[in-house]
C-alpha cells in the first residue's frame, strides 16, 4: 500500500509535491556527497532546507556539509 492510500485512509489528503522522495528519510550525507561531487554551491543545503520545509521535514545540514566536504 502506499504511502498516499495510508494517509487517506485516516482521513487526510495526500499532498503532490516534488520534493517528497528527496525529503521524507533522505540520507543527507549521501545527498551532500551527490551535491559535492556534481559540484553544486555550499548554499545547496540551504536550497534543499526550503523546499523541505514547506511540507514540515527538516533537513539534516550537519549530516550534508559532512557528505558534502
Amino acid at each position: 500500500m502506499s504511502v498516499e492510500r495510508v494517509v487517506e485512509a485516516i482521513g487526510c489528503t495526500a499532498v503532490q509535491w516534488n520534493y517528497k522522495t528527496d525529503c521524507c528519510g533522505a540520507n543527507w550525507e549521501d545527498i551532500g556527497y551527490r551535491d559535492g561531487a556534481d559540484g553544486a554551491r555550499r548554499e545547496r543545503a540551504a536550497d534543499h532546507a526550503k523546499a523541505c520545509a514547506e511540507y514540515g521535514i527538516t533537513v539534516d545540514e550537519k549530516a550534508w556539509r559532512r557528505g558534502y566536504e
